[in-house]
């Protein structure tokens, strides 16, 4: 009897190795099946053009099943709100701060406009005492751009405090907007239509606008200097427009399930295919008068979660435009010094210290 159950339990037999493959591959066509369901569900609530955002609850008494990047797409989804930018840029952007104004005859040659949130004032305030000092003595606008949720439980602390921080310093632009990184896509979309808005008239508005975020420290003397540049109005001849940054070359979907960079591939872009060349989103330079037709061509262009990959890569191919390296930014490693004296541009990676460093450095 003995000898007879130890054959049956034997995991090395055919018959324990042929259910566990049945089971293993059950479980694959029942994944696939649920992707499926998420993949047609997600393609009608885009065509049926509705008010409604995909949830979790769209979907339900799945969820518990689903393979963990299933999940992972499920939040993106989520979070970002819809794909289509047609609901996501609708109605037009509602103001709830504008920035002071310096004047009829100040009219400034670059607009920079620094992506922030409401409860990062300690790197507002760390930009305001360093780089952007050096604003005041040139043609140029250093905003901040950040998004509040009316409906957060505690809207109207928030709001309190930036309105208290925009009678100091007159240097917010704050829209009607939920953060969040997977929304950034639609944020910087609303960053341009605000610009469109704010200098309606194309003889005053600003030549060009430099998105950045706030744990960029921008060099405003290099950048004036590059900007007028021999090779920077050549490039601005030849194409008609400018559109400079750091160019990526042959990146494709990050497929490290740990990262906040992955996605699963093929539903959101083939995963065997690189991206079209994007430029690095803490700095990028475009000339005004491309920002309206990426505005507009938006509306053609599924959204995608990553804003730098979108805006500066799908987005920038559709609407036919080129992109123009910028040397002497330092947005993926911490500079050294040779480095640090021609920098236009340099990410804070480790701490707001970076700042006070580069600072000191560069005024005694």
């Amino acid at each position: 009897m003995s000898t007879k159950r130890n054959s049956v339990l034997n995991l090395s037999s055919p018959f324990f190795a042929l259910k566990h493959v049945i089971v293993f591959l059950s479980l694959i066509i029942l994944n696939v099946w649920f992707y499926r369901i998420l993949v047609d569900f997600h393609k009608t609530q885009e065509d049926d053009r509705t008010e409604r955002h995909v949830t979790m609850l769209d979907i339900p008494n799945i969820t518990t099943t689903l393979a963990p990047c299933l999940l992972r797409d499920l939040e993106i989804l989520e979070s970002m709100g819809s794909r289509d930018a047609r609901l996501m840029l609708s109605p037009p952007v509602q103001v709830l701060l504008s920035p002071r104004t310096n004047g009829t005859d100040f009219k400034p040659l670059i607009v920079i406009m620094i992506t922030s949130m409401a409860e990062s004032i300690l790197q507002r305030q760390e930009v305001r005492r360093t780089w952007m000092q050096w604003t005041k003595r040139f043609r140029v606008q250093a905003l901040f751009f950040l998004g509040l949720d009316e409906d957060a439980p505690n809207f109207q602390d928030i709001y309190s405090d930036l309105v208290h921080e925009q009678q100091v310093y007159g240097d917010l632009v704050v829209i009607k907007f939920q953060e969040g990184y997977y929304r950034l896509t639609a944020k910087t979309l609303r960053m341009l239509e605000w610009f469109l808005q704010f200098y309606k008239g194309t003889e005053d508005r600003p030549k060009f606008l430099v998105k950045t975020d706030h744990d960029v420290f921008v060099n405003v003397p290099n950048l004036l200097r590059h900007m007028y540049s021999s090779e920077t109005w050549t490039s601005m001849r030849q194409n008609g427009y400018y559109f400079g940054g750091h160019i990526i070359k042959k990146a494709g979907v990050n497929l490290n399930a740990t990262t906040k960079w992955f996605v699963s591939p093929d539903y959101w872009y083939p995963a065997r295919k690189f991206y079209p060349h994007f430029l690095s989103g803490p700095f990028y330079i475009m000339s005004s008068n491309i920002l309206e037709k990426l505005f507009n061509g938006s509306f053609t262009v599924p959204l995608y979660p990553f804003e730098d990959v979108y805006l500066t890569g799908m987005l920038r191919q559709k609407v036919n435009l080129k992109l123009t390296q910028v040397d002497n930014l330092q947005l993926l490693s911490v500079p050294n010094m040779e480095e640090l004296r021609n920098m236009i541009a340099g990410h804070s990676i480790f701490s707001l210290t970076s700042f006070q460093q580069y600072w000191v450095h560069f005024t005694h």
